[in-house]
Order: structure tokens, then C-alpha cells, then sequence
């Protein structure tokens, strides 16, 4: 997983639901938003980590996909281990990757062999993100926000950390917001979970294809920011609604759950490659 993505865990869903991890990041005032926006950046900044991430979206009650995810990061030292398991329509598939002594390593499930590419050359981390695409992303993501930000609420706590919660109801959500949404849920964008390429697969050819009377009914978020300005929970709900071309209704519920623990002291795992089938490459892997 790309560092940049940790602290954006709500993007792990379909397309329309990405935009709302971000309208979390509202307030009841201008510096409850701000602040909540610098902690969003120092917890992207954060080098030693561990990040368990839980995500689930179900149609009418029936589950579609759900991932389980377990990040742990080193960027001084460069190593890096993750392993994620998606249960796509009842299928389950597990990736366990590694980043180690100059080598990217994977393997999964249904697979007996070892998959392992040489990255001497690459340090996690190396995208930068440019200032000026950053700064037009805040802006955009201010105009998205509009009047909900009226609805966050911060509470300071005595130990120093804060509280952040976010409650909507369908009236309360801007029509640009909707309209975002439905560009998104009507199959205007790819809602693939990830890169259509990536070994985890893809939930476009399952979700359900909205196509009128599409919004989003309710959003129920809260975030924990710690003392030193890094968020260290995140769960988020999400429901939508729509109907597709048969005229059928579908009510979309998305669940993700994030936690930042061991910040500073995490130590990845390591894996030991003796005895074990090995396949080497030299193209580089799909990003997730």
C-alpha cells in the first residue's frame, strides 16, 4: 500500500464514496476545519507505523466485498509488510507483501510460489505529491464540503486528545455532493476497489449499475486525533440509494474502520525466503 493512502482509508470503497473520508475533515468553525486538515497532513508524514484497516460494502444486506488489511511500516529502515484478505461475492483471497533488503516480495493464497523483484533502487515514499495539486485538491474539497461542515463537531479532551464526529442526514448533504455521487454510483467512473490490474480484483463487475433517483441518504463518521496531531481511529458509514435500469431499488452501505497504533516503534515483519519457490521479475507490481 502507498503511504499516502493510510490516512484516506475511506477511498478503499467505490468511487463516489471517496469523496466522503474528506467532508469528515469539516467543522463547526473555520479553525476546528483547519486543524482537523493539519492533522490529516502530520499523520500522512508519519514514517513507522502499523494500520489495521477493516472495509465492507453491502447491496440490500447482501455483502459484495469486504477487506481486512494489516500495514506495518518502516520508511527510515524502507521495510514494509502488509497483508490483505478481500472476500469478493464469497470468494476470499489473501496477498501477503513485503518490502525488504532491497526486494519487493509477494505471494497469495492460491498460489505456491514466491513472486520477488529487486528494488534497490526504490525507497518508499519517494512520490511527491506536488504543493500546487495539493492546495487545488483543498479547495475543491472546501467548495464539496460547503454548509455540512455546520454539522462536525470537535470536542478537546483532557488527556489531549480530540474528538472528531460527523452526522448527516440526506437534507443535510449538498447537492453538489449528490451530484459527485451519482457520477460515481452511475457508472460515469471506475468503482473498482482497485486498479482493475491488481491482484485483489475488482468489485465494478458486481455493484450495482444506478442509473436515476441516486443520493446518498446518510453519512455517520468520527475520528480520534491524538496528542501529537495524528489520527489514530477513523470509522465511517456511508448509505446510498438509486435505482438501476430495471427500475429495482438499491440501498449501498459502506463501513470502514481504521487504526493507527505502534506509531514510532512498529517493526515489520520479516519474511525468511529458504526453502521457498521463487519467481523473479523485473516489472514492478500493480499499486493498491
Amino acid at each position: 500500500m502507498n503511504k499516502k493512502t493510510i490516512t484516506m482509508l475511506t477511498s478503499l470503497t467505490v468511487g463516489g464514496t471517496l469523496l466522503f473520508g474528506t467532508v469528515m475533515a469539516s467543522a463547526t468553525q473555520l479553525s476546528s476545519y483547519e486543524t482537523y486538515k493539519t492533522s490529516i497532513k502530520d499523520t500522512i508524514a508519519v514514517k513507522n507505523e502499523t494500520a489495521d484497516i477493516t472495509a465492507s460494502v453491502t447491496d440490500n444486506g447482501t455483502e459484495l466485498v469486504s477487506l481486512t488489511e494489516s500495514l506495518k511500516r518502516n520508511e527510515t529502515t524502507g521495510d514494509i509488510s502488509n497483508v490483505a484478505t478481500t472476500n469478493i461475492s464469497g470468494v476470499a483471497k489473501t496477498i501477503a507483501s513485503y518490502t525488504q533488503d532491497g526486494k519487493d516480495i509477494r505471494s497469495t493464497n492460491v498460489e505456491n510460489e514466491y513472486t520477488v523483484r529487486d528494488n534497490k533502487d526504490k525507497k518508499d515514499g519517494e512520490e511527491i505529491a506536488n504543493p500546487q495539486m495539493v492546495k487545488g485538491m483543498e479547495v475543491v474539497i472546501d467548495t464539496l464540503v460547503g454548509t455540512m461542515k455546520d454539522n462536525v463537531v470537535v470536542n478537546d479532551n483532557s488527556d489531549g486528545t480530540k474528538n472528531v464526529t460527523l452526522n448527516l442526514k440526506n437534507t443535510e448533504i449538498t447537492p453538489l455532493v449528490n451530484a459527485v455521487a451519482s457520477m460515481a454510483l452511475s457508472g460515469g467512473s471506475d468503482m473498482a476497489m482497485h486498479n482493475e490490474k491488481s491482484e485483489l480484483g475488482s468489485i465494478k463487475d458486481i455493484a450495482p449499475k444506478l442509473v436515476s433517483d441516486i443520493k446518498v441518504e446518510s453519512v455517520d463518521s468520527s475520528a480520534v486525533i491524538d496528542n501529537n496531531n495524528v489520527i489514530s481511529k477513523e470509522v465511517a458509514k456511508v448509505v446510498l440509494s438509486g435505482k438501476d435500469a430495471d427500475g429495482k431499488e438499491h440501498k449501498i452501505v459502506v463501513d470502514i474502520n481504521l487504526n493507527l497504533s505502534k506509531i514510532g516503534s512498529t517493526t515489520p515483519d520479516k519474511l525468511d525466503l529458504a526453502g521457498k519457490q521463487i519467481k523473479t521479475v523485473t516489472e514492478k507490481f500493480e499499486k493498491r
